[in-house]
């Protein structure tokens, strides 16, 4: 730097850093050797491995795939680092097909050569059903989100995944409405995501995450939107429109929901319109402290329609124990005559078996509602519901009293109640209530303290 001769420290540091290369080029010739030196001796040993088929030798392989890490896509890995076994094991992974179902595109990755990487992923896995996920790692979303056409390498990227839609078992979609519009159609054909109900034929899985519809759906359409094969439909986020898309779909197949949306009634005509079996829902759903009958009822209006349930988990802002009285028997004051009982249709959900709801309390609920449940009380028709095994409520808070007595519990249960469902729980059955502080709230009435949080070791 002073622009004389180089000093001694400045002479040693240089030929230090060769010995380092010289170094670091020896150990990477080791490590070659090392591989092949595996090889061979897999070759000359274990003779009944060499003569077994590549799927079969892969079946270990497979078992085992769940536990595999994600890929990662900056280095160009698959989910198996070939690099840890020697070539003959390399070679068989590169053959069995079934490790390679399973594909993550970063629709805005730039590197070059990862459009091709992909596009081998897909060939590796053959003909086989995959599983697929689209996202983007920063999403660029706008006010006029259609606006703008992607960029070159993700159209490209779009083509490959396109090309295989026919053979999509699973797949979530994390991107962009501009971006979503791309994947199964055309944009200038297609509009939101119907392309990819149309192209997809195949799918038994679909989630849409960050689901965005900044611009309106086409009008209803005279026929809907048939997708045979899709058994489960999750939207993790809430959407402006999402009542018009599913007002444009026809799921006959549909067994699993999960929904984020403030109206279930676009949730129950897509389940008439399907005429499905609906077995495992599980709904997020903003309500109104001021109006909180008005979403309880259409929440129970959905659920007489899904008489095969057997998994409810609801998220909702603010409940009364309207649903939870519904959950139970008829009561005499509701059936005045066991006459009239005996001419009411099927139970409520006869079939559920976990039943699982996050909510808003108000001051006066009637704890009995959930007893009646599993207990009927003396003025109940009918028996205590057979199928549930398994009740969690979480309670975030309790509203509706602004001005509660002095020194009282808000969250203490009834003692009749809480030694009815003490008595079903010690019959078996899971039931567990929980406070805003995540305290168990079921304690026998003689307990000296209360019960730590639920998430306590």
């Amino acid at each position: 730097m002073s622009g004389g001769s180089p000093c001694t420290a400045c002479e040693q540091l240089v030929l230090l850093d060769k010995k380092i290369k010289d170094t670091l080029n020896v150990l990477q010739q080791f490590q070659e050797a090392a591989f092949e030196l595996k090889s061979q001796r897999n070759r000359q040993h274990d003779l009944l491995v060499n003569r077994l088929p590549t799927e079969l030798l892969g079946r270990p392989l497979i078992r085992d795939q769940e536990k595999c890490k994600q890929p990662s896509w900056k280095t160009k890995s698959s989910t198996w680092r070939l690099s840890r076994v020697c070539r003959a094991w390399r070679d068989i992974i590169r053959c069995t097909r079934q490790l390679w179902t399973s594909i993550v595109v970063d629709v805005d990755e730039e590197d070059r050569g990862y459009a091709e990487f992909i596009n081998d992923l897909f060939q590796r896995s053959g003909a086989l059903p995959v599983w697929v996920k689209l996202y983007q790692p920063i999403r660029r979303y706008t006010s006029c989100s259609r606006e703008g056409l992607p960029s070159p390498h993700t159209t490209r990227l779009l083509e490959i995944v396109n090309t295989h839609s026919g053979r999509w078992k699973s797949s979530r979609t994390d991107i962009e409405p501009r971006i979503l519009q791309y994947v199964c159609g055309n944009p200038a054909s297609t509009t939101c995501c119907l392309a990819l109900f149309h192209g997809a034929q195949a799918l038994t899985h679909l989630t849409l995450g960050e689901f965005w519809l900044d611009y309106d759906l086409p009008s209803k359409p005279s026929k809907p939107v048939v997708h045979a094969a899709l058994r489960a439909f999750k939207i993790d986020d809430e959407g402006k429109h999402i009542g018009r898309l599913l007002d444009v779909l026809q799921l006959p197949s549909l067994e699993e929901m999960h929904i984020d949306h403030h109206n279930t009634d676009p949730l129950t005509d897509l389940i008439t319109r399907s005429g499905c079996r609906l077995q495992h829902l599980t709904v997020k759903m903003p309500g109104d402290f001021d109006r909180p009958a008005d979403g309880e009822n259409g929440m129970i209006h959905l659920l007489e329609h899904t008489p095969s349930l057997l998994a409810l988990a609801l998220q909702t802002t603010f409940v009364t124990d309207l649903l939870f009285r519904r959950l139970g028997p008829p009561t005499r004051e509701a059936s005045p005559t066991s006459a009239d009982s005996n001419k009411q249709g099927p139970a409520f959900l006869p079939l559920l078996h976990t039943l699982a709801i996050h909510v808003f309390l108000n001051f006066d609920f009637e704890w009995h509602s959930i007893a009646n449940m599993f207990s009927p009380s003396a003025d109940s028709l009918g028996s205590a519901r057979q199928a549930l095994k398994n009740f969690e409520l979480q309670i975030y808070g309790k509203v509706g009293d602004p001005h509660p007595p002095q020194g009282s519990d808000l969250f203490k249960i009834e003692e009749d109640s809480a030694k009815r469902l003490l008595a079903v729980r010690e019959n078996g059955i899971n039931v567990t209530i929980l406070d805003p502080r995540n305290y168990e709230m079921l304690v026998a009435s003689d307990s000296i303290s209360p019960s730590a949080p639920a998430n306590s070791v």
